[in-house]
């Protein structure tokens, strides 16, 4: 007679994506947490990964520990609950919504059947910046001006791409320190130029 011994999702020593592990601990029937000395996450065996949503689903069954691993504590709560072997997983699973809610708002909005109002995920508010101010000048980078005391020296570009042409303007550092979360946006009927206030 042959016995079969399935195999543990995950085990310390093994490779991960972020290094071998030298922590492992199965959460659930095929759903394991890893960690190495610089990072980890989820790993899903093929079987439960096939389950996961296709809009949620990640190659490989590996899932990270900074967002990632949202999508598999909200699509396969019933499995973690049924397996109850996280003391906190109430307020991991409350964490797990917010975090998809703020990182994931296309498939939350699927996953849920409901509309994130605005000021409610970060990803999505940060694409609506984005939209709203594709054709102005925002600022990329900036620095305390040494010419101009109680300025900074904001360097922008049209909808704040990296590899577009630059200007740099001369902004109240009250004013630039105010700035909103995704970003600060150069008014050009109040903001100059160093050339320009250069300019008698």
């Amino acid at each position: 007679m042959t016995t079969t011994t399935t195999k543990p999702v995950v085990r310390e020593g093994m490779r991960t994506p972020w290094g071998r592990a030298d922590f492992a601990k199965v959460i659930a029937p095929g759903i394991g947490w890893v960690g190495t000395p610089g990072h980890g996450g989820v790993k899903l065996s093929q079987a439960v990964n096939a389950r996961m949503p296709d809009y949620m689903r990640l190659k490989g069954g590996w899932y990270e520990e900074d967002c990632e691993w949202a999508l598999v504590y909200v699509a396969m709560a019933a499995d973690l609950r049924e397996a109850d072997r996280d003391p906190d997983y109430d307020g991991h699973a409350e964490q797990a919504v917010n975090t998809f809610r703020g990182y994931y708002p296309d498939a939350y909005e699927r996953f849920f059947g409901e509309t994130i109002p605005a000021g409610e995920s970060y990803a999505k508010d940060k694409r609506a910046f984005k939209a709203a101010h594709v054709n102005d000048l925002v600022v990329i980078s900036a620095v305390g001006s040494k010419t101009f005391p109680g300025f900074v020296e904001a360097t922008a570009s049209i909808g704040a791409i990296r590899s577009g042409a630059t200007t740099t303007f001369i902004v109240p550092t009250d004013e630039y320190d105010a700035r909103g979360r995704f970003g600060f946006v150069i008014n050009r009927d109040k903001h100059s130029t160093a050339e320009e206030l250069r300019t008698p």
